[in-house]
């Protein structure tokens, strides 16, 4: 189904407004513009951690939907498209910044999973070639979520990311409606936190953009049309609309019946869930500095330079952003010293090992 716009007759020269973020200095139809922004503020977070795997996700992204990734066509839903989950990838990018610069207490590891699952949260729009029964991904509306789960379970162990794949794949079903909000329960429960932020960067980022009303006249209509068609013989949430002034008309209620709603319901349980880990990152801290053993060697992945406040009595120490303890600057070369907890701010002892 060929993508017809007739936004940029309606918005003429600032029609090119739709393709940035609201810095206007982020292309986000430009997997390369967003990767480099989101590398950006990746590194602001966490200036040693290695990025390999996160420019790897954007590459794999970027092939996939623009067909140039074996055995897929080239995404062709009207609005779900490349511009939408880079859109929400920025989004959630920005939110987890904010969110760590804040509380602190988010990993590397936390954020690229946020990121990733932002990026292939609509994957499963995508068509296979062999698909012989469906005509346009909009048709995969009902199951989507499903699909993207299958296709990262699938593919993103090949980039190194299998440990992500499988966490994101319990969490990316905050963003859809197969499964309640309620029932996502995720084996790492501070995941859920994430899972939680990729849903809201959803949905904010959708009901914000400039041209939301006009997306949906031209692109969302005609894809959810489609989606009806396809499931009318199924029970299915998808809605039927009239006409594309329908659709219009709906909105206003579709932000008050179930985005607002949607978003209160994960508020309330990220509260809950953070409340959790602040609270059990403290007992580990406090029982830590009770022990005489120490915390075990850190592999410095996650350390970062520290200064002579945070850690004496000599330089070349880092201090391990996991573990939350001072470690050698070379693997596996702790020594004694006291390092300041960056959750309690009271002294851990690293014994020598």
């Amino acid at each position: 189904m060929p993508k017809v716009d007739t936004m940029s007759a309606t918005f003429g020269e600032d029609y090119n407004l739709n393709t940035l973020d609201v810095t206007e200095s982020v292309r986000v139809s430009d997997p390369d513009s967003v990767k480099s922004e989101v590398l950006s503020i990746y590194s602001l977070n966490f200036p040693c951690a290695d990025t390999t795997r996160l420019e790897n996700a954007f590459d794999l992204f970027a092939q996939l939907y623009q067909g140039r990734f074996p055995g897929y066509h080239p995404c062709d839903t009207l609005y779900h498209d490349t511009q939408h989950s880079l859109d929400i990838a920025l989004t959630t990018t920005r939110l987890l910044r904010g969110y760590h610069k804040v509380h602190g207490i988010l990993t590397d590891d936390q954020v690229l999973l946020g990121i990733v699952t932002a990026l292939f949260h609509d994957s499963g729009y995508v068509r296979k070639l062999d698909d012989s029964e469906h005509a346009n991904g909009a048709e995969y509306t009902g199951t989507h979520v499903s699909r993207g789960v299958e296709f990262m379970l699938e593919h993103l162990p090949a980039i190194g990311l299998q440990d992500i794949a499988q966490r994101s794949a319990q969490i990316v079903h905050l963003t859809g409606y197969e499964v309640k909000p309620q029932a996502v329960e995720p084996e790492q429960a501070a995941d859920r936190l994430i899972g939680d932020i990729v849903a809201t960067a959803d949905l904010i980022t959708q009901m914000a953009d400039r041209c939301y009303l006009e997306k949906c006249r031209d692109r969302l209509f005609p894809e959810l049309t489609l989606a009806a068609e396809s499931d009318k013989r199924k029970p299915s949430p998808i809605p039927v609309y009239r006409s594309a002034e329908d659709l219009l008309c709906s909105t206003p209620s579709f932000y008050r019946l179930h985005v607002r709603k949607r978003i209160v319901t994960l508020l309330r349980i990220s509260t809950a869930q953070t409340t959790i880990s602040r609270v059990s990152r403290k007992i580990s801290a406090t029982w830590k500095n009770s022990s005489t053993g120490g915390s075990s060697n850190c592999c410095g992945v996650h350390c970062r330079p520290i200064t002579p406040k945070q850690c004496s009595p000599s330089t070349g120490w880092k201090f391990c952003s996991v573990r939350k303890t001072c470690c050698g600057a070379r693997h596996g070369k702790c020594g004694t010293v006291s390092c300041l907890c960056a959750v309690t701010e009271t002294p851990v002892l690293q014994t020598s090992q």
